[in-house]
């Protein structure tokens, strides 16, 4: 994730769950790339920081982080542990009608007999009455529940709210959705359907075949950084969207090229590298020399292919200006960007792109230039 500078101009107090949140790094987060960025404007009678890092101020340091929280709430954990109250009471119920049927049974057939008093027999199903209720079951109850806490606490899992541990002996399924963890984090783009004014829906394509609109909204609008050592990373939807469109993004210049040419450099690095290898003693090496000239001679004519459509597309390159990153209250993300064009319907300048769920970009639209088959999709 993406965080920003705070500006400095701001005179307001300090929002770090909401509107702050962006410029916020919580403890615990790995900081793999940090960059000054020159148009930013530095508070004053403040000095530069040793070897370009960020200047941090802390906010909250022990049990009033996060962190510190929940590690207060597991050691010092002041809910009673008890059973479940409504399990309790449905017991107690069960035993107070077998009761009732003693006390019944006693005072029926003590009477049919007569050989004791009213008194002695109501007594004695006052007694049975009160018996009902053990001593020792809210002992037990309580005991239960540390059973299974100290059972759960062996394999490592730690308890928060132990009154819930009954509800929990109920679950017989558990489902876990975390993406990169049971699925892959490569996705393919399976098609785009773009914009009309017909009254039906138009048919999904491929997104190498994206108007010059959507294309500017795909490789501007996004949280995409270049990595050392490693790339560009990020949202594996906005990293599928950018290859999709066959554009390239370069985070040092923070803008978005036509063209997509890293696949075909590779293959070209790897065919000339198994081309070196070939050993010189094997008998096979003038077919396998042939294979790889030819191999790579379509690799090179696919590379110059790609760069001749390239450079035919409308929009040459998008330059991303300001960020304004994804606010869940919001629901949506846009950025500031200067686009460079090469005619059509799209003029050189600057424009701002949005994106976000479709219910909050319906009231961002001019309902004039809202399609009739908005909603049906």
């Amino acid at each position: 994730q993406m965080k920003d500078e705070l500006p400095s101009d701001a005179d307001r107090p300090l929002d770090i769950n909401v509107q702050d949140r962006v410029h916020v790094v919580f403890s615990g987060t790995t900081i793999i790339n940090a960059q000054d960025s020159p148009e930013s404007g530095r508070l004053p009678n403040i000095p530069k920081t040793p070897q370009g890092g960020c200047l941090a101020y802390v906010l909250r340091t022990g049990f009033n982080s996060s962190q510190g929280e929940l590690l207060q709430m597991i050691e010092y954990s002041v809910d009673k542990v008890s059973a479940d109250s409504k399990e309790v009471a449905l017991c107690l119920l069960i035993l107070l009608g077998f009761a009732i049927c003693s006390a019944s049974y006693v005072l029926v057939k003590g009477l049919e007999k007569g050989d004791r008093t009213a008194d002695q027999l109501l007594l004695k199903c006052v007694i049975i009455l009160s018996a009902v209720v053990p001593r020792e079951l809210p002992m037990q109850m309580a005991m239960a529940v540390n059973t299974a806490l100290m059972a759960l606490m062996k394999v490592g899992v730690f308890c928060t709210e132990p009154f819930r541990v009954p509800l929990a002996g109920k679950l017989s399924h558990c489902l876990f959705d975390k993406t990169g963890t049971l699925t892959t984090d490569t996705l393919i783009p399976c098609g785009i359907v773009g914009h009309n004014t017909e009254k039906k829906a138009p048919e999904r394509e491929p997104v190498v075949k994206a108007s010059p609109e959507a294309t500017m909204v795909l490789v501007g609008c996004h949280s995409l950084v270049d990595v050392k050592d490693v790339g560009i990373v990020g949202d594996p939807i906005e990293l599928a969207a950018v290859k999709g469109v066959d554009w390239r993004y370069e985070g040092a210049k923070a803008t978005a090229y036509a063209g997509n040419f890293e696949p075909h450099e590779k293959a070209l690095q790897q065919l000339k590298d198994e081309l070196s290898k070939i050993d010189v003693n094997d008998p096979n090496k003038d077919t396998k020399k042939k294979e790889k000239n030819a191999a790579i001679e379509k690799v090179e004519n696919e590379f110059k292919a790609a760069k001749a459509k390239a450079a035919k597309a409308q929009l040459a390159s998008v330059h991303i200006l300001q960020r304004f990153h994804f606010a869940s209250k919001l629901q949506r993300m846009s950025a500031v960007a200067q686009v460079e064009s090469r005619g059509g319907s799209i003029k050189n300048g600057r424009y701002s792109l949005v994106k976000g769920s479709p219910e909050i970009i319906k009231t961002l639209v001019k309902p004039s230039a809202l399609p009739s088959w908005y909603e049906d999709c």
